[in-house]
């Protein structure tokens, strides 16, 4: 099966769902995330709105916000593509972009330093399955430096192989029911514990954000809160 049919057969799927299952498999998701949350409580994240019947991303927003994170949401541009990030709060206006996708309006533009994304499907190696755009990926490129990045999505995504391009950019870490994933050089790692996770992130916050110049004279590693 191409993996064109195959997204629209996931997409198919988890929209058939019934709501108090999307319900309980999104608030699952959402336990789990707790164990990445206070890694992110005061720090600059990019989020996404939920569509067709994408994990719902909300409350996870919400929360973050009320820890005093930066939320920000999606722009995508409807000539180029291109992906920009704006502000969002809890009363933020709000209206309607590219594929009727809600966004901030009369906000700020920022650069996440975390990202939040939603997956169709997802491999082993950390290869995202999304709409076939390529926005995610060509935003991810475009940034610098690059933020971690946080997939969420539902376990029967689960995908023998995305089938990556030349392009694609892995996300560090995925989210569904079952648990956290985390990946590192294409290798897969379950993560269960807070101070498991405490550990990655800090490795990963000091590998994306410290200067060359540091990362190649750190010896021992040295952290610090960004």
């Amino acid at each position: 099966m191409e993996l064109g049919q195959i997204r629209k057969r996931l997409i198919e799927d988890r929209l058939a769902l019934d709501r108090q299952d999307a319900a309980r498999i999104s608030a699952a998701i959402i336990t789990h995330f707790q164990l990445i949350c206070e890694c992110m409580f005061g720090r600059s994240i990019g989020c996404y709105w939920p569509i067709k019947g994408e994990v719902n991303s909300v409350p996870l927003m919400m929360q973050l916000h009320k820890a005093g994170s930066t939320i920000s949401l999606p722009v995508v541009d409807d000539e180029s593509s291109a992906v920009g990030f704006k502000r969002w709060h809890p009363e933020a206006l709000m209206t309607k972009g590219a594929l009727q996708i809600p966004y901030p309006v009369d906000t700020d533009s920022v650069q996440p330093k975390i990202l939040i994304v939603p997956l169709v499907g997802f491999d082993n190696r950390g290869y995202r399955l999304g709409y076939g755009t390529d926005s995610y990926d060509t935003a991810l490129r475009g940034f610098d430096p690059p933020p971690i990045t946080i997939g969420l999505g539902y376990e029967a995504g689960l995908l023998g192989s995305v089938i990556p391009g030349a392009r694609s950019v892995p996300i560090e870490f995925i989210l569904t029911e079952q648990g956290v994933r985390h990946f590192r050089d294409g290798n897969l790692q379950w993560v269960t514990s807070g101070r498991q996770m405490e550990n990655i992130m800090k490795d990963l916050f000091f590998f994306h954000f410290r200067s060359r110049e540091e990362r190649a004279l750190a010896s021992p590693v040295c952290y610090a809160k960004h």
